[in-house]
């Protein structure tokens, strides 16, 4: 569907439902902070994640939908909690939308903890525990869209069973079940550290702060390359790219991973969502970048 100008994806997708416009709220179902914190609703995520609006979701391009969640993103930002509880709908839909493209492996999309996302710190503490569960939830979806089957523990064995992803068992298991590393040890990746590195909230600390060392290393890279593409035409429009390749090299060796062409093109896809370079070239590419590096 051709869009000729960059709309918040909450009226993109109204337009689908219906061009002549109608208020965005009541057509999208939009809930209140009252319905979303009802009692009664509170371990029914299905009930406020709409399954039509994540449908409608995979019509637009996936520059699309990242464009219109950091919009999004920095809307909330202005008035933390009436706009993520208004929003909330939107924002868990394109995620869980990401995660199927992830594993589709459509180029652009990066791994839950290196595409665009809002923070808990210095949210409402209401708020804070509200995003905390939405992003575990996504997480949890990431890795059923990836391929995880074999969880077997209650409400986390009935939110994996089938093929459809049930959200409303995945929000029970984050409400009622201890502290993060017991659910890493339910879920089977206490002991898969790079998995956790591509996750937003089931993860140690020490892979918080290792995403943490490779967003800044990404940054640091582009910048000397972008230094370098003052001097050498070869470099300028590739820096971000070439940044991300040898970014992808330090993060293999950090996992104590063989830099294979698979090991290489699954990193580069986790942290930068780079899929487009075929697995025998990325070697040549990091070799590129370091000789400006």
């Amino acid at each position: 569907m051709p869009m000729h100008r960059e709309e918040n994806i909450i009226r993109a997708v109204e337009a689908i439902e219906a061009p002549e416009a109608k208020p965005v709220v009541s057509s999208l179902e939009l809930l209140t902070s009252e319905n979303i914190l009802n009692p009664e609703e509170k371990d029914r995520l299905s009930f406020i994640i709409k399954p039509e609006f994540v449908e409608r979701l995979s019509q637009f391009p996936t520059s699309m939908l990242l464009r219109s969640l950091e919009s999004m993103i920095a809307d909330i930002n202005v008035d933390l909690r009436g706009r993520y509880l208004e929003q909330r709908n939107a924002y868990v839909a394109i995620q869980l939308e990401l995660n199927k493209r992830f594993a589709a492996g459509e180029d652009g999309v990066a791994s839950p903890a290196f595409r665009p996302r809002l923070k808990r710190k210095h949210q409402p503490k209401d708020i804070e525990k509200l995003l905390s569960n939405d992003t575990q939830v996504i997480d949890m979806d990431f890795l059923h869209c990836v391929g995880r089957r074999t969880v077997s523990q209650g409400h986390a064995a009935k939110a994996f069973a089938g093929e459809i992803f049930d959200l409303d068992e995945a929000i029970r298991f984050v409400r009622t079940t201890g502290n993060t590393r017991l659910k890493l040890e339910i879920l089977g990746i206490h002991d898969s550290p790079f998995m956790q590195f591509q996750l937003a909230a089931y993860r140690e600390d020490k892979w918080r702060d290792k995403q943490s060392s490779v967003k800044k290393s990404i940054t640091s890279t582009v910048g000397k390359l972008e230094i370098a593409s003052q001097s050498n035409p070869r470099v300028k429009g590739r820096e971000k790219e070439w940044a991300a390749v040898v970014t992808a090299q330090k993060v293999c060796e950090s996992f104590g991973m063989a830099a294979t062409p698979k090991n290489l093109s699954a990193a580069l896809q986790a942290m930068s969502g780079v899929t487009s370079i075929r697995r025998d070239k990325i070697k040549e590419r990091i070799a590129s970048a370091q000789r400006y590096l």
